[in-house]
């Protein structure tokens, strides 16, 4: 077997392709090697790039990340003022904590419960009327009526003291996952509002993204979750990946098929952006052909 020229991968020929494209072909053209296989190359990625925004408009307080930091999900990075939400949350503790209305309410109810029985013990003697004990048994009922009332406000009021720490806690933007810092964009006393939510620029460094181009004609002798070996150039170091995604639409220009590469970087020591190449072994190219032909 001998070189792919662009007409085998089904490529159109250079002079037909914009200049932007020629640069990307010269970069990530496939090739095969004199052992009869082929050579892809491609370049790493963060798994996950993520604008981390605030859910609330409001003041920065406080930044408590720089840009390289690293952070663990649920990591503080990010504080807006919340002076005002404190005081109606310490408005509320009091409301929630407060047992006064509720004691009242139910030293009444224990009094009209009493005095409905002493009129019931006078009725059956004859001493007073079924008017005074209809009378007793109401007030016995609405007293209860207010203790329930009570608890009730004091359930509202505990539901409130959650809803307002709820608050609170939501203008505390914390790490959606473990990444590294790349861009802090807001400093204390700038404004958040709802257009412009950003705070952070967060990447996902492990794992790693590997995105490369495979020829049209190739793309059937790669499987999704298949063990694959990258070699990163710049450290001269091979990394076993897996096939994560092989994209069902392919570039008419460039004859090429996106497929995208997980591999590990528990240490980080692989940067975003290096380059690398993926080498498919040469019987399993061959069999692609003859299944095609």
């Amino acid at each position: 077997m001998g070189i792919f020229s662009k007409r085998d991968l089904g490529v159109p020929r250079f002079h037909s392709c914009p200049v932007a494209l020629i640069a990307v072909a010269a970069v990530f053209w496939p090739y095969e090697t004199a052992l009869g296989e082929y050579v892809t190359e491609g370049f790493a990625e963060p798994y996950r790039t993520v604008q981390v925004a605030s859910p609330e408009p409001g003041i920065v307080a406080e930044v408590h990340v720089r840009e390289g930091s690293r952070v663990a999900k649920g990591d503080l990075l990010v504080e807006l003022d919340t002076g005002t939400l404190e005081i109606a949350l310490a408005i509320a503790k009091t409301r929630r904590d407060a047992t006064g209305r509720q004691r009242a309410a139910h030293a009444e109810l224990t009094l009209r419960a009493q005095r409905r029985a002493k009129l019931e013990e006078l009725l059956a003697k004859g001493n007073a009327s079924l008017e005074e004990v209809d009378r007793a048994i109401a007030d016995e009922e609405i007293a209860a009526a207010t203790l329930a009332s009570v608890e009730e406000d004091r359930q509202a009021n505990a539901l409130e003291v959650d809803r307002i720490a709820e608050q609170i806690d939501r203008l505390r933007v914390r790490a959606p996952l473990d990444g590294r810092v790349t861009r802090v964009l807001r400093e204390p006393s700038e404004h958040l509002s709802l257009s412009q939510p950003g705070v952070v620029t967060l990447v996902q460094l492990n794992p790693l993204r590997v995105v490369m181009f495979a020829p049209i004609v190739r793309i059937e002798a790669i499987q999704e979750k298949e063990k694959v070996t990258v070699r990163f150039t710049d450290l001269s170091r091979d990394v076993d990946g897996t096939v994560e995604y092989i994209s069902p639409v392919s570039d008419a220009q460039s004859g090429t098929v996106e497929v995208h590469i997980v591999v590990p970087n528990g240490d980080e020591s692989i940067r975003g952006g290096s380059r690398c190449s993926v080498r498919w072994a040469g019987d399993r190219a061959k069999n692609a052909d003859d299944t095609g032909s």
